[in-house]
């Protein structure tokens, strides 16, 4: 996940990754790489979305783990294509 450049670094390292869900499913792993968060979930944590072409996918979260900055979140979506298990 990619944050705008006008982004300050502080707010991209304080994010509050307990918060961050993708279609309310939690990461299993996270890891912060290049100023790029990396999240990995379950696959089959997302039920009922395995089963359809397209999906839309809206991530969510909050900055704020370590200082309060009031009420500061982030959401961005996208629609994906779902492959297929072989």
């Amino acid at each position: 996940m990619s944050f705008p450049k006008s982004l300050a670094k502080g707010y991209i390292e304080d994010l509050n990754v307990d918060s961050v869900t993708c279609n309310g499913v939690h990461p299993v792993s996270w890891k912060l790489a290049n100023d790029q968060w990396i999240f990995k979930f379950n696959r089959q944590d997302f039920t009922g979305v395995l089963n359809m072409d397209k999906v839309p996918l809206v991530v969510e979260g909050n900055f704020g783990a370590e200082f309060n900055y009031g009420n500061l979140a982030f959401e961005g979506s996208d629609i994906i294509k779902v492959r297929k298990r072989k």
